[in-house]
């Protein structure tokens, strides 16, 4: 049986993530989630716990998960994380040539981490989007699901709950 294949293009180059094997997801899925859990609880609790609109609760959460992936994201993490992906993915850089990343990682991406990080999202994305609950749709379903879980969470009622303790309205009428 053959693994899938995900195709994506990134800064003018395809590339072809091979899907891990069972066992070797499992090994990256458990360093993805030591690595990241506490990244994504951060984010949660800053969003929940924030005091104002949308943007100030993005902002909070986003700056609580930057602060914990920077604290515990180390070199080795990363590098092998990345080494172990670009094993599974091939470069189309022309009709006759498709080599493994692995083999051109280092000059392919020189001066282009903007490449880089695209790629290593997308590998990540490829084989893991079914267990953090992204759908074929990818980033845009989790997101749906952080704006919902966010409006769920505001303090503001949305509809009256009481008696209203506002002065009547007005009178149309003009008095003299």
């Amino acid at each position: 049986m053959s693994r899938a294949i995900k195709e994506r293009v990134i800064c003018g180059h395809k590339y072809k993530v091979t899907l891990l094997g069972a066992l070797q997801g499992r090994l990256m899925l458990v360093r993805l989630v030591k690595t990241f859990g506490p990244a994504l609880a951060a984010f949660l609790e800053g969003v929940l716990h924030a005091k104002g609109g949308l943007t100030a609760s993005l902002a909070l959460g986003s700056a609580d998960a930057i602060r914990d992936i920077a604290a515990k994201l180390s070199e080795k993490d990363l590098a092998e994380i990345s080494d172990q992906l670009a094993h599974f993915t091939a470069v189309v850089i022309s009709h006759e040539a498709e080599p493994q990343l692995d083999k051109i990682l280092d000059e392919h991406f020189a001066g282009r981490y903007d490449a880089y990080m695209q790629w290593l999202a997308f590998a990540l994305e490829a084989n893991f989007a079914s267990f953090f609950g992204a759908s074929s749709s990818g980033s845009r379903d989790l997101l749906a699901k952080l704006k919902t879980l966010i409006a769920s969470a505001s303090t503001s009622p949305t509809d009256s709950t009481g008696t209203s303790t506002e002065s009547p309205q007005a009178s149309t009428t003009a008095t003299a």
